[in-house]
């Protein structure tokens, strides 16, 4: 399996993205380290809880915007 995180260059903050889907919040990976974080819960999405343990981590948390 190949590993996209390599190359990454380890920053302190991740990027989520937030969509509505049926109603419900979802906080998506939108950055490399986000993704590395987002295999390591073995999920597809983010938790508030698992951003708070990403915060405590030292790691700020940024939105990206969305466009329309």
């Amino acid at each position: 399996m190949e590993n996209k995180f390599l190359g990454a260059k380890m920053e302190n903050k991740i990027k989520v993205e937030i969509k509505d889907i049926y109603g419900k919040r979802r906080i998506y990976p939108a950055c490399a380290v986000a993704d590395a974080f987002s295999q390591l819960t073995k999920t597809k999405t983010f938790s508030t809880e698992h951003l708070k343990t990403i915060k405590a981590l030292g790691f700020k948390i940024e939105v990206a915007q969305v466009t329309l």
